[in-house]
C-alpha cells in the first residue's frame, strides 16, 4: 500500500508549487490536497482534486455555521457554503481559544492573519491518516497543518515559495514545526540557518516546482527578446496598504499603489512600450482608469507572458523572481508595508525606488543597461524530483 501525502495551501504562488508537486508525487504516493480560498478556483480550473473545508461537514458544528454566516454576510463569496465552513470554523476556535471578547477584538485587528485552525486539522488527520505533510509557509490553516503533524509524530515538509525568510519559513523554523524546510538557494539557506535555531541538514537547497520549466526556457526567452520591437513591462500588482497588522511599526504611503498605476499608465502611452498589468489573483483590482496597458486575465499563463517579458517592475511578487530567473530586467518599489520582511534591491536583485515619480528614471536606468541587473544563484536538478527525494526519505525511516 502506497504511503499517503496531505499537501496543504493556500492561493497564489503556494498553490502553483503544490500544482507541480502533485503530478510527480502521485507516481509513488497517495495524494491527497488540501486547498483554501483562491487555491480551490486555481485547481479547479487545472482539473486537479482536492478537499476542503465545506467537504468535512462532520467538523463543523452548528455554532461554527452559525458564526461563519454571521460573517460572511457581506463578502462576495464564490462559493459560499465554502465561505461560512472556513470563516466559521477558524472564527470559532478563535473564541475559544480567547474568549469571545477578546477574540471579536483580535480579529477586527488582524483579521483573518489571526486564524489558526489546530482543532479542525486534528480532525482532518484523523479523516485523512497522513503519513507526511507538505505545506508551503503561509501561516493560518497551513502552519496548523504543520503544528499538528509535529503534536503527532508525523513527518512534515515546508517548501519555502520565495527568497526572503520573513515571509513566513522563519517563524516555521522558530517554532520548530517543520521535520524539513525546503529553500530555493544557498544564500537562502544560510540566512535561516543564521537566523534560528534550525539544523543545518534539515534546511535543503531544493529550488521551487514553480521556476523547474521557466529553468527549460531562458534560451528561448532570449531568442524571443531578438526579435522583439517594443519593451514589453509587465507589472505584477498587488495592493499596497498604508499599514498591515504584521508589520505595526511600519507605514507607507496610502496612495502609493494608485501613484503608481497612474505613472506606468502614463509610460505605456510610449510607442516603444507595451505595458501589461498583472494583478494578483487574490484582489480585484479596478484597471478602468488605465486605459494604455493590458490587463493579462488570472487564466493567462504566467510563464508565457514571462517569455515576451523584458522588464519586471513589483513590490514583493515572486513574479519579479520569475523574471529575473529568465533574465528579465526588474525595478521593485521599496518603500512599502512589507520592506520590513522583503526587498529585491537588498538582494541586489533590482534596481529599487522609493516613490512612483522615480519610476520612469528607473526605466531609463535598466534600459540603459546592457546586462541584466544580477542573476539569480539557482539550485541544481528538478525542485519536484528533489522534494520527492526529501518525501521518500522522511518515509523511509
Amino acid at each position: 500500500m502506497k504511503k499517503k501525502i496531505l499537501l496543504v495551501c493556500y492561493g497564489g504562488g503556494h498553490v502553483k508549487i503544490i500544482k507541480h508537486l502533485y503530478p510527480t508525487l502521485t507516481n509513488d504516493f497517495d495524494v491527497a490536497i488540501l486547498a483554501f480560498t483562491s487555491a480551490r478556483e486555481y485547481l479547479k480550473e487545472e482539473g486537479i482534486p482536492f478537499l476542503s473545508y465545506s467537504d468535512f461537514p462532520e467538523l463543523i458544528s452548528s455554532e461554527a455555521a452559525r458564526l461563519g454566516k454571521e460573517l460572511s454576510a457581506n463578502m462576495n463569496a464564490l462559493d459560499l457554503d465554502e465561505t461560512i465552513a472556513y470563516m466559521g470554523v477558524n472564527f470559532q476556535e478563535l473564541l475559544m481559544e480567547h474568549g469571545d471578547a477578546k477574540g471579536r477584538e483580535k480579529y477586527q485587528q488582524e483579521g483573518r492573519g489571526c486564524f489558526f485552525p489546530t482543532r479542525f486539522m486534528g480532525g482532518v488527520f484523523d479523516v485523512i491518516k497522513p503519513d507526511l505533510v507538505v505545506a508551503t509557509n503561509s501561516p493560518r490553516s497551513e502552519r496548523a497543518a504543520l503544528f499538528v503533524a509535529k503534536q503527532r509524530g508525523i513527518p512534515s515538509v515546508c517548501v519555502a515559495d520565495n527568497l526572503w525568510i520573513g515571509g513566513g519559513v522563519l517563524d516555521v523554523a522558530k517554532q520548530q514545526v517543520a521535520s524539513k524546510i525546503c529553500v530555493i538557494n544557498e544564500a537562502m539557506k544560510k540566512e535561516l540557518v543564521d537566523a534560528s535555531a534550525f539544523s543545518e541538514q534539515d534546511v535543503v537547497v531544493t529550488g521551487s516546482p514553480v521556476f523547474d520549466s521557466l529553468k527549460l526556457r531562458k534560451a528561448e526567452w532570449q531568442n524571443n527578446k531578438r526579435n522583439r520591437s517594443t519593451v514589453n513591462i509587465l507589472y505584477a500588482d498587488v495592493p499596497l496598504p498604508a499599514s498591515h497588522p504584521k508589520f505595526p511599526e511600519v507605514t507607507a504611503d496610502p496612495e502609493l499603489e494608485h501613484d503608481v498605476r497612474k505613472v506606468l499608465n502614463q509610460l505605456a502611452g510610449k510607442e516603444s512600450i507595451s505595458m501589461t498589468f498583472r494583478g494578483h489573483p487574490n484582489f480585484n483590482i479596478d484597471y478602468s482608469e488605465c486605459s494604455n496597458v493590458k490587463v493579462s486575465p488570472p487564466s493567462e499563463d504566467l510563464h508565457e507572458l514571462l517569455m515576451h517579458t523584458d522588464i519586471v517592475i513589483t513590490a514583493v511578487s515572486t513574479v519579479g523572481l520569475e523574471g529575473v530567473l529568465l533574465g528579465a530586467q526588474l525595478i521593485t518599489l521599496e518603500n512599502t508595508v512589507y520592506r520590513v520582511v522583503a526587498s529585491y534591491e537588498k538582494l541586489a536583485m533590482s534596481v529599487g525606488v522609493q516613490t512612483a515619480d522615480e519610476l520612469p528614471t528607473a526605466l531609463d536606468e535598466v534600459l540603459k543597461s546592457a546586462e541584466q541587473v544580477s542573476s539569480l544563484d539557482i539550485y541544481e536538478g528538478k525542485a519536484t524530483d528533489n522534494i520527492k527525494r526529501i518525501c521518500h526519505s522522511l518515509l523511509s525511516n
